[in-house]
């Protein structure tokens, strides 16, 4: 998930779809990774993002970009996180730098948009190919 969610200065961000209760364990948010990127959160009451008031509750948070969420006297802070991850290559994979193959069991870097590239490649990018997000914003 590109989107981090930080409650109770913790990391919650696990899979596709998070919800957070509060103490009393009544439902806070809960925040929906969409397919391009974007992260639309509902809101279980009345709330605010980047101090503006939520219409119906839901807010719709921009791939690439982050929001301050204050619900009730609760703070939620979405980040935007570009990340990407070192895994193993899927044989017949290409490189979307090179376009060169990966051989089975070849290390490769993928990014959150799913972009698959050599490390070599990678290294020599300012952005990713894909999805634009800058190399030092990405986590190394």
């Amino acid at each position: 998930m590109p989107h981090e969610v930080v409650y109770d200065a913790a990391d919650r961000s696990r899979g596709d779809s998070i919800q957070i209760a509060d103490a009393g364990g009544g439902q806070l948010l809960r925040l929906h990774q969409r397919p391009g990127g974007d992260a639309v959160v509902v809101v279980a009451t009345e709330a605010r993002r980047d101090g503006r008031p939520l219409l119906g509750n839901l807010a719709c948070i921009a791939w690439g970009t982050s929001a301050l969420l204050r619900i009730g006297r609760t703070r939620v802070e979405i980040r935007w996180r570009g990340a990407r991850a070192h895994r193993a290559a899927e044989a017949g994979a290409r490189c979307r730098v090179c376009f060169g193959s990966f051989a089975t069991d070849d290390v490769a870097i993928a990014c959150v948009c799913a972009v698959v590239m050599h490390d070599d490649c990678d290294r020599a990018m300012q952005t990713c190919p894909g999805c634009g997000a800058p190399r030092e914003g990405r986590a190394e």
